[in-house]
C-alpha cells in the first residue's frame, strides 16, 4: 500500500485552512496499487487523520453505504479513534468494490468525500480527494471471437517450505529400514 500524507500545505487534499485548520494536523491515505482490478474487486483506501483535542470527525456527515456511481459500491465505512496525548487519532476505512465491466482497460475514479470536523461550535469540512485506477474486463472480445484476458495476481503465490515434509519422509525411511532389520534379525 503506498500512503500520501496530506498536509494542508500540499495540493493534493484540500484542507479549508483558516484559523480553525491548526486543529487538522494531518490525513493520511494509504492505497492499494491503482491498476489492474477486475468485476468484483474490492478496493480498500485506509484513511488516518489527526486533529488536536476537544475537535471530533462529525461521524454523522461519514459517507453511507451504496452505489456511488456506474463502477463502485461503497461497503459501510469503518471508523475507529483513540486519543494519544494532545491528538485525537481517527481511522477510516473505505472499501469499494467494483460492480460493473468496463468492455476495455478504462480509468475509475472513487468520489471526493467532503467530512466534517466538530468543535468551538463551528464545524469545519475535510475534503479528501478522489483516486483513480484503472480496471478492465475479465475477457477481450477480438475479431475472432472471445480471447481470454491474461490475469495476473499482484503478488506471485508465497513460496511452501518443504522441509518439514523432507524430514517427515527420511524419519519414516529410517523407521522403516529399522523395522526391516529387526524383522530380519528376529527372523534368522
Amino acid at each position: 500500500m503506498r500512503v500520501r500524507s496530506l498536509q494542508c500545505a500540499m495540493a493534493s487534499v484540500v484542507l479549508f485552512c483558516g484559523s480553525a485548520s491548526a486543529a487538522v494536523r494531518s490525513v493520511d491515505v494509504a492505497a492499494p496499487r491503482d491498476f489492474g482490478y477486475v468485476i468484483g474487486d474490492s478496493i480498500p483506501l485506509d484513511i488516518r487523520i489527526t486533529l488536536e483535542l476537544p475537535y471530533k470527525i462529525d461521524v454523522e456527515a461519514l459517507p453511507r453505504e451504496g452505489r456511488v456511481n456506474r463502477w463502485l459500491w461503497l461497503q459501510n465505512p469503518r471508523f475507529t479513534s483513540h486519543v494519544q496525548g494532545d491528538v485525537t487519532i481517527y481511522r477510516l476505512r473505505f472499501i469499494y468494490q467494483i460492480l460493473s465491466a468496463p468492455e476495455t482497460i478504462q480509468r475509475i475514479t472513487t468520489p471526493q468525500h467532503i467530512l466534517f470536523y466538530v468543535g468551538d461550535n463551528q464545524r469545519r469540512p475535510i475534503v479528501l480527494e478522489a483516486w483513480a485506477f484503472t480496471a478492465g474486463p475479465l475477457v477481450t472480445r477480438s475479431a475472432d471471437g472471445i480471447k481470454y484476458t491474461d490475469i495476473k495476481p499482484e503478488l506471485p503465490p508465497p513460496s511452501v517450505s518443504l522441509w518439514g515434509y523432507w524430514v517427515g519422509i527420511v524419519l519414516s525411511l529410517v523407521g522403516l529400514v529399522g523395522a526391516v532389520l529387526i524383522l530380519v534379525y528376529l527372523r534368522w
